[in-house]
């Protein structure tokens, strides 16, 4: 996660992301937290016993509000794919992905959720290229 978040801070234009000593540990209770909550599952990719790739996702629940605009659905939600920098182009994220879809389809979601920072264009161009389509987009003034 820390390796992730390095590199998250390596491409932010706008230079609002950092990583403090404490992130790693913090951020990874966190996630576990996450996946203990909402049925969520971490797959970890190895070469040669070293990880080089990870993702990690959950089933969101739709509140009772969500329903008052939004029709009924089960959405899983990827929380994190990364693939350290050697190990990319190689299809590691793609079977990420799919297994991470199998999981959800096993889950009966019918909707996939990835956010994804704009400045990330290698990550989101994956994404698209997987089969998914742009659906809000968030927008950010420095005042």
């Amino acid at each position: 996660m820390e390796e992730l978040q390095d590199y998250m801070v390596s491409i932010d234009s706008m230079h609002l992301r950092r990583r403090l000593p404490a992130y790693g540990e913090t951020y990874a209770n966190y996630l576990l937290q996450e996946i203990q909550e909402h049925q969520g599952l971490i797959l970890i990719a190895e070469v040669q016993n070293i990880a080089v790739g990870v993702i990690a996702g959950i089933i969101e629940n739709q509140m009772e509000d969500d329903l008052l605009e939004w029709i009924p659905h089960t959405t899983g939600r990827v929380l994190e794919l990364y693939i350290s920098d050697h190990h990319r182009a190689q299809g590691i994220g793609k079977m990420l992905m799919q297994k991470m879809e199998t999981y959800f389809l096993e889950k009966n979601c019918d909707v996939v959720r990835i956010e994804v920072l704009s400045a990330n264009r290698r990550a989101y161009d994956f994404y698209r290229k997987s089969g998914y389509n742009d659906r809000f987009v968030d927008v950010i003034k420095f005042l």
